[in-house]
């Protein structure tokens, strides 16, 4: 995923919906963006991440800006790196210090995304 494909992008985001198991409705839309993340990318007011059109492009800019903050540490973006930093943070996963918790979460987005 490093030189992510159009397809590889939606199918993460498909396995991180999946995981998440978050309605439009709920807070951060269907990826469960977080405000912080929300408002790295936009300046669109966070309700509208219950927008789909407007949710799901600011997940691909969440993403994509993920994928650089990684390269720009000399990590590669796989799918699992891309989990962990999608639920805890690029600092914390550069830093070392992801939960189990949010392990098992890249572990389960990472089965979803590899599943045919």
């Amino acid at each position: 995923m490093a030189h992510q494909s159009a397809d590889a992008a939606a199918r993460f985001l498909e396995a991180i919906a999946q995981v998440e198991n978050h309605k439009w409705t709920d807070a951060g839309g269907r990826f469960a963006l977080s405000y912080s993340a929300w408002i790295d990318v936009t300046d669109a007011p966070y309700d509208c991440a219950h927008v789909p059109a407007i949710g799901t492009a600011m997940a691909y800019r969440h993403l994509a800006k993920l994928r650089k903050g990684l390269k720009r540490h000399g990590m590669a973006a796989t799918p699992y790196a891309l989990a962990l930093c999608w639920r805890g943070g690029l600092a914390r996963f550069v830093a070392g210090n992801s939960p189990e918790s949010h392990k098992d979460y890249a572990r389960r987005v990472v089965n979803l995304y590899h599943a045919d």
